[in-house]
């Protein structure tokens, strides 16, 4: 089975991802990612904890339907969009990262 790719749709997500990477350095100022090498370990960490944020988010979605199988008095603050968010946070870190990659790879040595 295949589906077909939206390319609209993705280069909707990639505009996003760009203006999440701007909200963030706007956010960050001088400790923005944008400040530090494609070699710096930080990138890894800072992603790291974008996976984990997400990671979260898919627990509660899972953990909230276990919960609403056993009982509907139980409930969990469990919402698809915010695992979306933490997912386009990952995307946007890629992104910045993989930037600084091609940019150290454009200038000569």
């Amino acid at each position: 089975m295949s589906a077909a790719i939206n390319e609209v749709h993705h280069f909707d997500i990639a505009d996003e991802a760009l203006v999440g990477r701007v909200r963030a350095h706007q956010k960050h100022g001088d400790n923005s990612i944008e400040a530090i090498g494609a070699e710096d370990p930080r990138w890894l960490a800072i992603l790291g904890e974008e996976i984990g944020e997400a990671t979260d988010e898919v627990l509660a979605l899972v953990l909230s339907a276990q919960l609403g199988r056993i009982s509907h008095a139980l409930t969990y603050d469990a919402d698809p969009s915010k695992l979306r968010g933490e997912l386009m946070d990952m995307l946007s870190v890629g992104f910045a990262w993989v930037s600084r990659i091609d940019e150290n790879a454009q200038v000569p040595s």
